[in-house]
């Protein structure tokens, strides 16, 4: 039900179900369903409802307990969530920290050329781009594109172009900057990605 109010921007009533369901499970002894709770509760805090401390909190408590039961895919996604905690608190450092851990964790587990390797390569782009270390900014989104282009995943293939080419016209870089973006573009306007579009102007 939190999850549920949560997508329906109803945050105090998310915020309400999600504690209890805490209570709950941490009553129950359940490791799993704590972690799963403690993780919801991070996600709460820091798309809904802008509490990055709040957030960050309930992120190590989901880590601490998911790295205990030790399974990689849920502790990939907490280290992802936390260096999205991070990034938007405009931590890069530690944001950097937790991306390449989980990409790490993706490449040890077999978990390559999939959604989520491209999700973090994107991330760990966009943590370079801000710290201003343009080289490898690009090669990580180039990493992500080439991900999306083996799944032909379109939207994935927009949003790389689009990424490449904004990090190429920071450095100064346009001609090169504005062929990704014009790339970006016209994949977004094949199909119909709004957002995408206005992204590459």
């Amino acid at each position: 039900m939190g999850i549920y109010f949560q997508h329906k921007g109803e945050s105090e009533k998310a915020l309400d179900n999600l504690l209890r369901a805490l209570s709950i499970a941490e009553k129950s002894g359940s490791a799993i369903s704590t972690g799963n709770a403690n993780y919801a509760l991070s996600l709460l805090y820091r798309q809904s409802m802008k509490n990055y401390e709040k957030a960050l909190e309930y992120a190590e408590k989901a880590l601490k307990i998911r790295d205990a039961i030790g399974n990689k895919a849920n502790i990939i996604s907490s280290f992802i969530n936390r260096g999205d905690i991070y990034f938007d608190k405009s931590d890069y450092v530690h944001a950097l920290t937790d991306f390449l851990k989980a990409h790490q964790l993706i490449s040890s587990s077999g978990s390559v050329n999939t959604e989520m390797e491209a999700e973090v390569e994107n991330n760990i782009g966009s943590v370079y781009t801000e710290l201003k270390e343009y080289g490898p900014a690009i090669e990580y989104f180039n990493k992500a594109t080439a991900v999306y282009i083996n799944r032909n995943l379109k939207d994935g293939i927009a949003l790389g172009y689009i990424n490449i080419g904004n990090v190429y016209n920071i450095k100064g870089a346009v001609k090169e900057g504005n062929t990704f973006l014009e790339k970006g573009l016209e994949i977004a306007k094949e199909i119909n990605a709004k957002d995408l579009v206005a992204a590459a102007y």
